[in-house]
């Protein structure tokens, strides 16, 4: 493999970035509920959709997200993803009503569902190596379940700090960042099974980057 190492160091740690911020919505809007009812007037229906909504967008979206981001480009896909997930919460750092609340976290599920097998398909690409493969891959699950249990902790501190519409505000920059870390550093890349390939996977470079390989 001729891939240069920082580079993909780099690679590795936007993506653990990406399932980061994704995971960590899975249970920092828990601590946010008993807010909710009060400022919002959610019922108890209400707050089960706010938590459900996320969950069940990303649940039903997954497969077939990871299906198109290696149809049309793994790059492309990880981009919109964050697009449409930093939009969904910016979206619910303004919303007024339990319903627009549900529906932004929805929007963040779609998202989610985009970034998610994205992430994981793009360490698959970078990191040809079987054995530097499988360490990429237990960071990123280590991530992964550090997200989900961090979540409470850093709802809370934003909750006890600001208020509610923080702890979805604070993940726009967040996957703002992420963002140009992807645009800056990720390759693309696409499945070989893509319409008109006549070539095994490849890896573009990208912006920024005069050379790329990952052979």
């Amino acid at each position: 493999m001729s891939a240069n190492v920082p580079r993909r160091g780099l690679v590795l740690a936007t993506l653990c970035l990406c399932a980061f911020a994704v995971n960590l919505d899975v249970t920092l809007v828990n601590v946010t509920l008993p807010r909710l009812v009060v400022d919002l007037d959610a019922s108890t229906r209400d707050l089960q959709w706010i938590v459900a909504a996320y969950t069940l967008a990303f649940a039903a979206l997954v497969l077939a997200a990871g299906s198109l981001s290696d149809r049309f480009g793994r790059r492309g896909a990880l981009l919109l993803g964050l697009g449409v997930y930093g939009i969904g919460n910016a979206a619910a750092a303004m919303t007024g009503s339990a319903g627009a609340l549900i529906a932004t976290r929805a929007v963040m599920g779609v998202g989610a569902a985009i970034i998610f097998p994205t992430t994981l398909s793009i360490i698959s690409v970078v990191f040809t190596d079987r054995t530097e493969r499988a360490k990429a891959i237990g960071l990123w699950g280590a991530v992964t379940g550090l997200a989900i249990a961090l979540g409470p902790i850093a709802g809370g501190a934003l909750l006890d700090t600001f208020s509610w519409p923080a702890t979805f505000a604070a993940k726009v920059p967040v996957a703002a960042v992420a963002a140009a870390l992807v645009v800056w550093a990720v390759p693309t890349s696409h499945d070989p099974r893509r319409p008109g390939s006549t070539s095994p996977d490849w890896c573009s470079p990208p912006r920024g980057s005069a050379s790329w390989s990952t052979r």
